[in-house]
């Protein structure tokens, strides 16, 4: 989910000597999700329709590669396919960088894990969580964000859903680690996600600050806190800066979830009169957010037509 850390993580890992994580390419939503408007690609003009697009992109831009004429050259004379390119784009931007391994932070390609499984089936995931009224909080704060809590607390429970049906695959290599944890104790967090990706730990992990400049993307001012060294102060701001009211959307929304990640406590016995009343005020935040959907689409609607 965006705004759970993985940026962060992003730079700490590029702090590795060996690795290199790109930014987020959104290359499975743009483009593989799209296949059918391009078409075979073993077609020179559609494959040549699909570089166009591609390099016309602020994703591909955010790569600063230097030589992309070379790349489209060796794809178009090699192999034509998703996975190759893909492949390519990232092995640049590690070679650039003087690392051996590559990887990718786009937080919706967790939609595409099947497809990205399929091209590269000993890939490693890692997913980061964080909870969901720091999550939805930080989304009222961004330009691109909302300031509908409710709608965040779907999206961070949709997220959590699929994470789950993914990490009880036997035969993938999934590791799920906490926000919380990044911050309050990174040297034991980050000895554990380089044990799953089977490197050693290096302690300049921990100074990614120092070097985090070199990978930021432009105009995003939003992810500048990665510029400095950790803080607790960013775990918990929901505390003071939530309403009672939208604290109270999230935690009925994604309470089962909380329960199961730790970020609330369930009560030893609930009574049924309580789950009675979380169940009925679930359906009641749900169809207050269809009707806040509803309407702002026929007001945007609207607005188009008058102006």
């Amino acid at each position: 989910m965006g705004r759970s850390g993985t940026t962060l993580l992003r730079m700490m890992l590029n702090s590795h000597s060996k690795i290199a994580i790109a930014p987020e390419t959104h290359f499975f939503r743009l483009f593989w999700a799209n296949r059918y408007k391009y078409g075979d690609l073993n077609n020179d003009n559609n494959f040549k329709k699909l570089w166009n697009d591609l390099i016309k992109c602020k994703y591909f831009n955010d790569l600063k590669l230097k030589n992309p004429q070379k790349i489209y050259e060796d794809l178009f004379n090699g192999e034509r396919s998703y996975k190759a390119i893909f492949e390519r784009l990232l092995k640049e931007y590690a070679n650039q960088n003087n690392k051996l391994r590559w990887g990718e932070k786009t937080p919706g390609h967790l939609e595409y894990l099947e497809t990205i499984l399929s091209f590269f089936p000993f890939a490693k995931i890692i997913h980061i969580i964080r909870d969901p009224r720091d999550v939805a909080l930080s989304y009222k704060k961004v330009p691109w964000g909302t300031k509908d809590v409710f709608s965040t607390a779907r999206w961070w429970n949709r997220y959590i859903n699929i994470s789950k049906k993914w990490s009880l695959q036997s035969n993938i290599s999934f590791l799920e680690i906490k926000y919380e944890d990044l911050i309050i104790k990174p040297k034991e967090t980050l000895k554990i996600v380089c044990s799953f990706i089977e490197e050693d730990f290096e302690e300049q992990m921990l100074n990614f600050h120092l070097c985090s400049k070199q990978y930021m993307v432009k105009d995003e001012p939003w992810k500048e806190g990665v510029l400095k060294p950790l803080t607790v102060s960013n775990i918990g701001k929901w505390k003071k800066e939530l309403s009672k009211w939208e604290i109270e959307q999230i935690e009925v929304k994604c309470r089962r979830n909380m329960i199961e990640k730790g970020y609330i406590q369930e009560p030893f016995n609930m009574f049924l009169i309580k789950k009675f009343v979380l169940i009925n005020k679930n359906v009641f935040f749900c169809t207050l957010w269809f009707f806040r959907v509803f309407f702002r689409k026929i007001a945007k609607s609207f607005n188009n037509k008058i102006f």
